[in-house]
């Protein structure tokens, strides 16, 4: 093991130490925990890069593991040993670095931010354990490790979330919490059965990167040719088995697949759990920032990428067929993602706050990336996660920045109050340089021609119009796959759908947070009393802003050549790439156009009141919440009235009908209890009180030689029940001794 490979599971424990430490340092200042937050995640930083250093002599992979769980073997069952094993490449690599950019900067941002808290130095432990368990789920390979570091991030959103204490934030936590919990026991029964659910094929997945049902499938071809070349089975016999086993391997991988689908769901706030995301808007503005972008609903995209091409086979040219393969968990993604895209982008239009806007936005762009895992478009997905990570925090830091300082000018609003557009209209905030420092996140955001949200969008449209005339090793995908194409052409329209959307958001965007003119400030909300001290926190969102958006961009051309034609020998689009380009760009400017004339009210005579219902609905989330609140609360009223009526017609019903038998039983044990009980419990006093009167006057009469006699009768007993035994061991022992050297 080289020493790169030692540092892996520093990655993740360097920033967690940090995290009980500032939970521990209580009385110290608030800056120490956020200090040690910052130096444990630049050194997490250094260590990923020292990991990349060597990563290329390691085969593009490096690994660490150690025994941590025994297995052991039985007639009935047997249970595999389980590693306690990490493993990054070069794109987890990236997203370590990612995470730990935009948790140094969220933490820098955050001491400005939560000065005047007086729980500000558990909150930066929070959000350094926040960061440490996302940095865990990126080098976990072991899955049992994975879903820890699954389950922490849940927990430190929910301790986040509530931060505030208000009734409000405390509703909106457990909302999220309970949301979560409840689709993470898919991740759970998917790991199971990864783990046990293949052991009739002595197959047991218990790390992440073991998951290849491609590589599988080629064991499986290699023994059925073995058995044909040694004559064993007939070729005909070969291709009945093998076609019958991918069968029944790719239809259990399925169902794993689907329930590992249902905790992203969940996760990653899809259609029809995208609510919590926009209620968990009541947190501070570093939460939201890392919330969005780096942690939690990041990594349900990031899993599913990782674990629906693991349960997908490709058609091979092998002699084995693997037509009407179990696609059921890539066509639910396709699906999923594009409706979610869609909703998402239409209600993030309808939204009158910044911060909602923007958390509608991330559900639509995380609806995307699962999107383009569906259509097998993997490093796309991931590429478009990379960039909207931290172009997200930027906006989200900006955000922040504006609304506070527009806080300390109006001081009659409580501090979890989120102002709107209309209220930040007119008060000069935020300044003309910092809304052009936003401006390429926002045009990011948007998918413009040139910016990182640009190609990894692009590209998933160009897979999704080329994936039904793709072949591989000369199989049509759209032959092994035949329920595919009508999906991805689905996926097309969605995707399609939500462009003029995402740009109308964005205009909407950039209007709302325009700069009022000098001569325009409204007198009552100048923000020239804000408090200062914002200028640190203004840069460090700008530099975010530029990375996630022109520094990424500038980093796409290497990040294609390396990662083009991995993905199971797909081509990275397909051949549809300028008309796909010139599709986004139509439907972009038709959006933006929209949108931005819509924000500035220039076509409000428009408005009908069906428009204005549909809006209202979109903007409550089609009032999804509502609905499975009663949907929830309906089955346990009925679960409630169903167990009172079988408490009244049932039980009672019972409990009448054995009282003849009851009262029998009462007479029997009656009768025992006066001729059989009773009886005992005289003979027992009666010879209790003769052996009371023979001690008495036999044994305690105050003479010493009885009592010498008892005790020398005691000691005689005592020794005859010793000696014995004792004696027999040393017998034992002797003969044993004296026998080894006859």
């Amino acid at each position: 093991m080289s020493e790169n490979q030692v540092l892996l599971p520093l990655i993740a424990l360097l920033p967690l130490l940090a995290a009980g430490a500032g939970l521990l340092l209580r009385r110290a200042p608030a800056a120490v925990s956020a200090l040690l937050g910052v130096l444990s995640l630049i050194a997490s930083a250094g260590m990923a890069l020292a990991v990349n250093a060597g990563l290329e002599q390691a085969g593009g992979q490096s690994s660490w593991m150690i025994r941590w769980i025994s297995g052991y073997s039985t007639n009935v069952r047997s249970v595999p040993p389980i590693p306690l094993a990490m493993q990054v490449d070069y794109l987890q690599l990236l997203f370590i670095l990612t995470t730990c950019l935009i948790g140094v900067a969220v933490l820098l941002y955050a001491i400005r931010e939560r000065r005047d808290d007086k729980r500000a130095g558990q909150f930066h432990a929070l959000l350094t354990f926040f960061c440490g368990s996302m940095l865990l789920f990126l080098v976990s390979d072991t899955l049992i490790l994975l879903y820890i570091a699954w389950e922490l991030m849940g927990l430190a959103g929910y301790l986040l979330i509530r931060h505030r204490g208000t009734p409000e934030a405390n509703r909106a936590a457990r909302q999220a919490f309970w949301t979560t919990r409840a689709t993470d026991f898919g991740l759970l029964f998917a790991i199971f059965i990864f783990m046990f659910g293949l052991s009739r094929y002595n197959v047991n997945w218990v790390r992440l990167s073991q998951i290849d049902f491609s590589g599988l499938s080629l064991q499986f071809r290699a023994a059925m040719m073995d058995a044909v070349n040694q004559d064993m089975i007939t070729m005909v016999d070969a291709q009945a088995r093998m076609h019958n086993l991918l069968h029944d391997v790719s239809l259990l991988l399925g169902i794993a697949a689907l329930l590992a689908l249902f905790a992203v769901i969940g996760k990653a706030a899809q259609l029809p759990l995208s609510f919590w995301l926009a209620d968990a808007m009541v947190a501070p503005a570093p939460v939201s920032a890392l919330l969005h972008s780096a942690t939690l609903v990041a990594a349900g995209p990031l899993l599913a990428s990782r674990i629906l091409p693991g349960c997908s086979l490709l058609p091979g040219s092998e002699g084995f067929g693997t037509a009407n393969l179990y696609t059921t968990p890539l066509a639910a993604a396709v699906l999923l993602g594009g409706l979610t895209l869609l909703v998402g982008a239409i209600s993030a239009s309808c939204q009158r706050q910044p911060k909602k806007l923007l958390a509608w936005s991330t559900v639509s762009q995380l609806g995307l990336c699962l999107l383009g895992s569906g259509v097998l478009a993997m490093e796309a997905a991931r590429f478009q996660l990379l960039g909207h990570a931290l172009f997200k925090a930027a906006l989200f830091l900006g955000v922040g920045i504006i609304a506070a300082r527009w806080h300390e000018s109006n001081t009659e609003h409580a501090a979890e109050h989120e102002p709107g557009f209309d209220e930040l209209r007119g008060t000069g905030n935020p300044p003309l340089l910092f809304w052009l420092g936003l401006l390429p996140a926002v045009l990011s955001l948007a998918g413009l021609v040139g910016m990182a949200g640009f190609f990894g969008k692009d590209q998933i449209l160009s897979a999704l119009m080329s994936r039904g005339s793709q072949s591989v090793d000369g199989v049509s995908l759209a032959t092994a796959m035949p329920s595919m194409p009508a999906f991805w052409q689905a996926g097309t329209l969605l995707l399609l759908a939500s462009i003029p959307f995402t740009a109308a958001y964005c205009a909407r965007l950039l209007h709302g947070l325009w700069p009022a003119a000098p001569g325009n400030v409204d007198a009552d909300h100048e923000t020239d009393n804000a408090a200062p001290g914002w200028g640190l926190p203004a840069a460090i969102t700008v530099v975010l802003a530029l990375a996630g958006s022109i520094g990424l961009a500038a980093f796409w051309p290497a990040y294609r050549v390396y990662f083009e034609g991995r993905a199971a020998n797909l081509a990275w689009a397909g051949n549809l790439e300028p008309l796909a380009t010139g599709l986004s760009l139509l439907l972009l400017a038709v959006g933006a156009v929209t949108g931005w004339n819509i924000a500035g009210g220039r076509l409000s005579g428009l408005a009908t009141p069906m428009l204005t219902g549909v809006a209202t609905a979109f903007r409550e989330g089609l009032y999804l919440k509502q609905f499975l609140t009663g949907l929830v609360g309906g089955v346990g009223e009925f679960l409630a009235i169903l167990a009172g009526i079988s408490d009244i017609r049932l039980l009672d019903w019972l409990a009448t009908r054995s009282g003849a038998a009851g009262r029998g039983l009462a007479t029997a044990a009656g009768w025992l209890d006066l001729h059989f009980l009773d009886g005992i419990r005289w003979w027992c006093c009666e010879i209790w009180w003769a052996l009371r009167r023979l001690h008495g006057r036999y044994w305690q009469n105050g003479q010493i030689q009885n009592y010498m006699f008892i005790l020398l009768l005691g000691a005689v007993l005592i020794c005859i029940v010793v000696a014995i035994p004792l004696n027999e061991t040393l017998r034992l022992i002797i003969d044993s001794y004296l026998g080894r050297y006859n």
